[in-house]
C-alpha cells in the first residue's frame, strides 16, 4: 500500500495540533509525517496497523506513534 507525506502545520505560536473525528473513516489515508503522532480510540475494537506492526486492540486504545513511520 502507498503512503503519503502529510503536511502538519500547527497554529502560529503552538507546538501541537489536535485533531478530534468521531469517524475516521471519512478521510483516512495511509501517512507518514515528521511529527509524533499520539492516537487514541475510545469504546472500539479493531485491528491496529503501525508501520509493519499488526495487532488487535480491543474496548479503547492508546499508541504513541514515531516520526517517518510508514509501511
Amino acid at each position: 500500500m502507498k503512503t503519503e507525506l502529510e503536511h502538519i502545520t500547527p497554529s502560529k505560536g503552538s507546538s501541537i495540533s489536535l485533531m478530534i473525528n468521531p469517524d475516521l473513516s471519512d478521510f483516512f489515508y495511509w501517512h507518514f509525517h515528521p511529527e509524533y503522532e499520539l492516537v487514541f480510540i475510545q469504546g472500539a475494537n479493531g485491528n491496529r496497523h503501525v508501520g509493519k506492526h499488526l495487532s488487535k486492540f480491543k474496548g479503547s486504545d492508546l499508541v504513541l506513534i514515531g516520526s517517518y513511520i510508514s509501511s
